[in-house]
């Protein structure tokens, strides 16, 4: 996750990285809750890992339908809901999503980004000082490895290894 983001960061993608971002906040707060994979859960998933990146976003998704607004807004729509802007960088600000008084919502990818890595951690740290938490994560990583494994093992019955083929042509002009 963070490679990607980085790679797209690297790049100035702003959009890219806002939307990879809030997705992979979902993913996190998916796996959090045991629901990884599971229609109907995007809302409490996104907002289950927002908890994990500190309390001011914790806050804000109290006042604010976050999960409507930018994450939806971004899969959805290209652009997050409403009046807004995506910018890189601003050092000033505590927050990777602003809303001010005008409704304007600006999200700011680097430090949304650094606090999703501290939501990360915390949630590894987690993992690492509670057995059961750890099991069931393992548990749904290895639940995901499998449907991996058997797309795989269904690829290799495509006449030409057509996937394989296809997939490093793509992989060539990144």
């Amino acid at each position: 996750m963070c490679k990607d983001i980085e790679k797209a960061m690297s790049k100035r993608c702003n959009f890219l990285c806002a939307l990879g971002l809030v997705t992979y906040t979902e993913i996190m707060g998916s796996i959090i809750i045991g629901k990884l994979g599971k229609e109907g859960y995007g809302r409490s998933s996104f907002n289950a890992f927002l908890e994990y990146m500190g309390n001011d976003y914790k806050q804000l998704g109290g006042k604010y339908d976050l999960c409507k607004i930018v994450r939806c807004g971004l899969v959805h729509e290209y652009f997050i809901k409403g009046k807004s802007m995506i910018v890189m960088k601003d050092g000033k600000q505590k927050t990777g999503v602003l809303v001010n008084d005008k409704g304007i919502t600006c999200f700011i990818v680097e430090t949304y980004f650094q606090h999703f890595k501290v939501g990360l951690e915390k949630y590894l740290n987690e993992l690492r000082a509670n057995g059961e938490k750890m099991r069931r994560f393992l548990s749904i990583i290895k639940s995901k490895s499998e449907d991996i494994a058997k797309v795989e093992e269904i690829n290799k019955g495509i006449s030409g290894d057509f996937v394989s083929k296809t997939f490093s042509r793509i992989m060539e002009n990144d």
